[in-house]
């Protein structure tokens, strides 16, 4: 009974992780390379997302998180290679994404190409 618990937690807490917000879903993820077309563009801060899961799963994880931060901040962009640093812990590989986060006007975010899209 006590591992059904520990299973339906886990799921419960990955999925609340796992949803773009509605500012999440208008982030583009911009690869530096193209950095140089967003002249205009103002930068936010640094953003970071994290989450927990294997493979696939926790790399989607935390680039859900990473848009989802990018967005509270009030940004449109963030600018990142997306490539993933992995800690373990105690349940599975802990991923964690890096990026820059810029508010763009709307003329150049319309420019941008959108180097990943969920």
């Amino acid at each position: 009974m006590k591992k059904n618990n520990l299973i339906a937690l886990t799921l419960l807490l990955l999925s609340g992780c796992a949803t773009l917000t509605e500012g999440g879903k208008k982030i583009k993820i911009v690869d530096p390379a193209e950095l140089s077309e967003a002249k205009k563009c103002e930068q936010v801060a640094e953003v970071n997302g994290s989450a927990e899961g294997e493979g696939d799963t926790g790399d989607r994880l935390a680039l859900v998180d990473m848009k989802n931060n990018a967005a509270n901040l009030g940004a449109n962009i963030v600018v990142s290679k997306l490539r993933s640093e992995k800690t373990y812990g105690w349940m599975a590989p802990k991923h964690t994404l890096h990026g820059q986060a810029f508010k763009c006007p709307e003329e150049q975010y319309a420019k941008l190409t959108n180097a990943e899209s969920l």
